[in-house]
């Protein structure tokens, strides 16, 4: 075989190859080891976390942000999978339960079929957020290790934290679906009372709830609320706020002053700083390899 005919063999085996690899279709977003990240779910995470007035370029970071996000909750879950991991039925309805607790049940099915969600499906995906959490929760047993000399340095870094509004006073409507609180959202910043508008979706067998108002501690709360409450000054509303609870909106009534932190305040806060530094860092290594030995091939339009 002369060495011309040899690399023209070799280009045609290449683009063979290339033509039977793994196809990608226009409802998938991502392949992960095989298995698709749909562009339903793509979508529905872009709508939740838009902001209006959003540009191009804003909106395709924010696409390219989440699915990156979707990529990494389906590599933790088929890890949870290799490890034999599972979520009992007993686990779960044990968290149905206490998501369900303030709604009436046949009112909470009544909507799901009413807005055209399936039930399961619903179970399905809270299950999965479970198990996302389990097997995390497992890796950083074996990861997050605190070290006398590491939080010694990260202490005297920080050990002039100032004081931050220590609480905030809120009040929220949470519906059990994106079209509700888009209502609820559009009659508000139309002028319309925020709680004559909760009373009037709790008083329309909606399965909404709203809360009396409560003061709240923002170093505590998950980063999608933080994140909706440190843009929401006193007096005003925030945007859709989606959770395991369904789609919340949020008023700020109030926000402490700043005040001076106690000196045993100011160790108990720097060490949850410090742990939580090493969950981040535990956490971006383990995805980290997690990728380098996956095969995740995204779709082209979102490139």
């Amino acid at each position: 075989m002369t060495l011309r005919v040899f690399y023209l063999f070799a280009v045609l085996l290449l683009v063979f190859l290339y033509g039977c690899g793994p196809k990608i279709g226009e409802d998938t977003a991502a392949l992960v080891n095989g298995r698709p990240v749909r562009m339903e779910a793509l979508g529905l995470a872009v709508r939740s976390w838009s902001e209006p007035n959003q540009t191009g370029a804003d909106q395709s970071q924010l696409r390219q942000r989440l699915l990156n996000q979707l990529i990494e909750a389906e590599l933790v879950v088929q890890e949870a999978e290799r490890r034999g991991l599972t979520i009992s039925e007993a686990e779960l309805a044990e968290r149905v339960k206490a998501i369900k607790a303030d709604y009436p049940y046949q009112t909470f099915n009544d909507m799901l079929i009413r807005e055209y969600i399936d039930v399961e499906t619903w179970k399905e995906r809270l299950r999965r957020n479970i198990l996302i959490k389990k097997v995390t929760e497992a890796e950083f047993k074996s990861r997050v290790k605190v070290k006398a000399r590491e939080w010694g340095a990260f202490f005297q870094k920080h050990r002039q934290l100032q004081g931050e509004p220590a609480r905030l006073k809120v009040k929220h409507i949470t519906t059990l679906t994106r079209a509700e609180a888009e209502k609820a959202l559009k009659r508000i910043r139309a002028g319309r009372d925020f709680d004559r508008v909760a009373r009037s979706l709790k008083g329309s067998d909606t399965g909404s709830k709203q809360s009396a108002s409560v003061w709240v501690y923002p170093e505590r709360l998950p980063v999608p609320l933080v994140k909706a409450l440190s843009e929401t000054g006193a007096g005003q509303v925030s945007g859709i706020v989606e959770s395991e609870y369904g789609f919340s909106i949020f008023k700020v009534l109030a926000a402490e002053e700043v005040r001076p932190l106690e000196p045993a305040e100011i160790i108990k806060r720097l060490y949850r700083l410090y742990i939580k530094d090493l969950r981040g860092k535990a956490y971006a290594q383990w995805i980290g390899e997690l990728k380098a030995r996956a095969r995740i091939i995204i779709n082209p339009s979102l490139r």
